[in-house]
């Protein structure tokens, strides 16, 4: 009975990692959360095979590398806001 469980579960996991992978992919198209879903079903595949394994490792350093550069386009850029009117005294 706890080898038709696992078996199960290990289905279970596949096809939802699978499922989330297709619809993440279809919505960096479509308006929507397409990477996080990309991301959360390569990490649900990656227990189980190795590709999903290093895709999402290599992903994930895309990811740091990308939020590197921003942090660096932000900080070399200084935004002020909007400018608030000031009354007269």
């Amino acid at each position: 009975m706890d080898r038709l469980t696992a078996h199960a579960r290990k289905a279970l996991t596949i096809s939802i990692g699978i499922v989330l992978l297709v619809v993440g992919v279809l919505l960096l198209i479509l308006p929507g959360p397409g990477l996080p879903l990309i991301i959360v079903g390569l990490t649900l595949l990656s227990a189980h095979f190795a590709w999903a394994r290093s895709l999402r490792a290599r992903a994930l350093d895309v990811g740091k590398q990308g939020l590197r550069w921003a942090r660096r386009a932000g900080s070399a850029v200084r935004f002020r806001g909007r400018a608030t009117p000031q009354r007269p005294p």
